[in-house]
């Protein structure tokens, strides 16, 4: 495998923290994909890559980014968006 693929494989095989109810311990920007679940992730890997479209060397920015101690919607440029 790739280091994308198992990139892949481990992420969609995490498991996102939840309490008995079923709600999440930690929004999706504190726990990312969820605790590793290494035996789905190697006995069951899904067919996939991770950062497709990614080019290595170049700046990402995404659609969320953490400023001043919150998570923000920003614009390519990375300025808050209303």
């Amino acid at each position: 495998m790739t280091p994308n693929q198992v990139k892949y494989a481990l992420m969609q095989a995490a498991q996102p923290a939840v309490y008995a109810d079923g709600s999440l311990t930690w929004s999706i920007f504190q726990q990312g994909a969820g605790r590793v679940w290494a035996p789905d992730a190697v006995l069951n890997p899904p067919q996939g890559e991770a950062n497709v479209g990614m080019v290595t060397g170049t700046p990402y920015v995404g659609p969320v980014a953490y400023q001043d101690g919150q998570f923000v919607i920003v614009d390519e440029n990375g300025y808050p968006l209303g």
